[in-house]
């Protein structure tokens, strides 16, 4: 297994156990509710050995809540100094291209960015894979330093997204390809965040535009 498919595999990982997180504090919750209503419910005279017992539930499910805020990922340490042309020349020096599809590079500036080098590697390759599946027949891929933020744009003239769809595109699990898992959108917004940088979508009048944002290295 590649290095990138394993870092794809780990954030799916924590997709899907975010989403168990989130189903599970709702039931610790609930039954933390339970146990005050109990608690509020006990006669008087009720034994001491009775009411102990419910500070030591309270006690187990506060750190059973702890316990789920254990994430998967997350930056481990200061972000690198990544050149990104070179990243950028690397994923499209080894990504396939379907038949008939064309990859246009547009070399913008020697921008270097604040990331981590196999994350925005996998970013980068989650957004071009996006576009090369789009169904259109170019690909554009562009990147430029605008002041203090270094932005990569891929482009597609595919048959493109819908408002409410490019609204939904970086949800888990959400897809308009039908036997695709619909996270690649959503890691790569997820990346962008890690590293202080935004993923937007957009329409164009044909096809969609993908622009990832990062900081520049000091």
């Amino acid at each position: 297994m590649g290095g990138r498919e394993r870092l794809l595999r780990q954030f799916a990982a924590e997709e899907v156990a975010s989403g168990l997180r989130h189903q599970l504090v709702n039931k610790i919750a609930a039954v933390g509710a339970l146990t005050f209503h109990l608690r509020r419910q006990l006669p008087a005279g009720t034994p001491e050995a009775a009411t102990q017992v419910l500070p030591m539930i309270d006690a187990e499910l506060a750190q059973a809540t702890q316990m789920l805020d254990v994430r998967f990922l997350g930056p481990t340490g200061p972000a690198e100094a990544v050149a990104l042309g070179e990243v950028v020349a690397r994923l499209l020096a080894s990504v396939e291209r379907p038949a008939g599809v064309e990859v246009v590079a547009a070399q913008g500036p020697s921008a270097v960015v604040a990331s981590d080098r196999a994350e925005l590697d996998l970013a980068l390759f989650c957004l071009l894979e996006n576009a090369l599946e789009s169904g259109g027949r170019t690909v554009t891929v562009r990147w430029d330093q605008p002041g203090e933020l270094a932005v990569v744009e891929i482009a597609d003239d595919g048959p493109g997204l819908d408002e409410d769809q490019r609204r939904k595109a970086r949800d888990p699990f959400f897809t308009t390809k039908p036997g695709r898992l619909g996270l690649g959108l959503n890691v790569a917004s997820r990346i962008a965040q890690r590293w202080r940088g935004t993923l937007e979508l957009a329409g164009a009048h044909r096809g969609l535009v993908a622009r990832l944002a990062l900081p520049m290295a000091p």
